[in-house]
């Protein structure tokens, strides 16, 4: 086993060489065919890992409600800021999903019947790239620990469709599991026993949708009522899920922590998401026009709970969340902030900080004994949350090199309060230029992002 030094010399290896990689080359439609990719299962993933596909179908006659209730959580939260408009054009889309489960080809993945738990997982990749076969190392590992059915939304991505686009298309998904349209193929799956979960842009997804929906429980019961929209032609309620546990979710987009500074030397991330990087190339796609500071919104759209978890106030009825994070990633104040309010509003909350290492470690470092233990914290979880098990409030900080644990006061990780939150992130706000091209050369001055 390697020891504390090896392990924080092999995180600083790590960072150097992806910031070199070829990656910062390629134009946003060319990284986005890349990691669109969805490869067939190996025949040895084929003997542990069973696959099945499906589309959960909402066009306007069948989601047009959906849309609607959506639609004024969207625009009732909004900043109050003459650079947010209204949100009106957009429009509900059929979402594809990919089912995964242990057990080979003898498994049934879409097991007709409830199943005890059902992980709707989110991916990563900043809102403009990912889908379910770059998450499948992720996915496949979550499956084996928890020995739940997993299903992978296939969501719309920026830049193409901004904000709130793919948020909509994870709100049909999760409908869609509780409420299975004619020829959906699975059987009703109770909401309770649905866990959401994600890494990085999904992360953030699994917040922002816990955001909408608590947001309209609330409204209707302000007016004496039960949530309920129109789909496929019946009335439902729209319920909570089990939970929701994410990994280094990308819960600020603001970039004003001090985590985000202080930890670009552990961070293999850079300063800005890479098609923001200076020396990134311009394509068709991006940047967009008018142009706007990110591919997934524009820099005003920061101070909205549903874009930007760290700016969410309340959190009260919450399903427990679980957050996990590594110490060494510069996302790393914003999840301290997020799990520590909520944790002080009353959510059951688990909080797991890996000492020093990066944004996404289990994916980077799969062989490193934090990997397996995270999975196995986080399958365990996701099982808590979908029988009614997880209750209580625990903080642990897991060190380097061999998970030894230390609790921690996880209320006391908000280290900031809200007004002072938002004001740090409407000052970043502010600052935040358009993107708007290449304004220099590929060089090394990456390496000091």
């Amino acid at each position: 086993m390697a020891t504390k030094a090896e392990q924080k010399k092999m995180v600083k290896i790590f960072r150097d060489k992806y910031r070199k990689s070829a990656l910062f080359t390629y134009t946003m439609r060319q990284v986005q065919a890349k990691f669109a990719e969805t490869p067939p299962l190996s025949p040895a993933q084929a003997k542990e890992i069973s696959l099945a596909n499906s589309v959960v179908e909402a066009s306007d006659a069948t989601a047009s409600s959906v849309t609607a209730a959506f639609l004024e959580a969207v625009n009732t939260l909004r900043p109050k800021s003459k650079d947010i408009q209204l949100t009106t054009d957009l429009t509900s889309s059929n979402v594809s999903l990919e089912w995964l489960r242990t057990g080979g080809a003898k498994s049934k993945v879409k097991a007709a019947g409830p199943c005890d738990c059902t992980i709707l997982y989110v991916y990563g990749g900043a809102f403009y790239i990912g889908g379910p076969g770059m998450a499948r190392p992720l996915t496949m590992n979550l499956a084996k620990y928890s020995e739940a059915r997993i299903v992978v939304p296939t969501y719309r991505l920026a830049p193409q469709h901004p904000f709130p686009a793919g948020l909509l298309d994870l709100l049909v998904a999760y409908i869609g599991l509780i409420h299975p349209p004619p020829g959906a193929g699975h059987a009703a799956c109770p909401a309770r026993s649905i866990v959401l979960a994600g890494e990085s842009a999904g992360g953030n997804l699994s917040l922002a949708l816990i955001q909408t929906i608590l947001f309209l429980r609330r409204k209707a019961a302000a007016q004496g009522r039960k949530p309920t929209v129109r789909w496929h032609g019946k009335d439902i309620e729209l319920e909570l899920p089990g939970g929701a546990a994410t990994v280094s979710g990308l819960n600020d987009l603001s970039d004003c922590l001090p985590s985000h500074l202080s930890n670009g030397e552990t961070d293999f991330l850079t300063a800005r998401p890479g098609a923001c990087c200076p020396d990134a190339p311009a394509d068709d796609l991006w940047p967009t026009k008018p142009p706007r500071s990110e591919p997934y919104c524009g820099a005003a759209w920061y101070l909205h709970p549903l874009v930007n978890p760290l700016v969410a106030v309340d959190w009260t009825d919450s399903p427990p969340l679980w957050f996990a994070a590594g110490g060494g990633e510069r996302l790393l104040d914003s999840t301290k902030i997020v799990a520590g309010r909520a944790a002080s509003q009353g959510v059951p909350v688990i909080y797991e900080e890996y000492e020093g290492l990066p944004h996404m470690f289990v994916m980077m470092f799969p062989k490193l004994p934090q990997s397996p233990y995270c999975y196995k914290s986080w399958a365990k979880a996701c099982r808590k949350m979908a029988t009614g098990e997880h209750s209580e409030t625990k903080g642990y900080f897991i060190e380097m090199p061999r998970c030894k644990t230390s609790e921690i006061d996880v209320k006391a990780l908000a280290f900031w309060r809200q007004d002072e939150v938002l004001k740090r992130v409407d000052r970043a706000a502010r600052e935040r230029a358009p993107w708007t091209g290449p304004v220099i050369g590929p060089a090394a001055v990456r390496a000091s992002l």
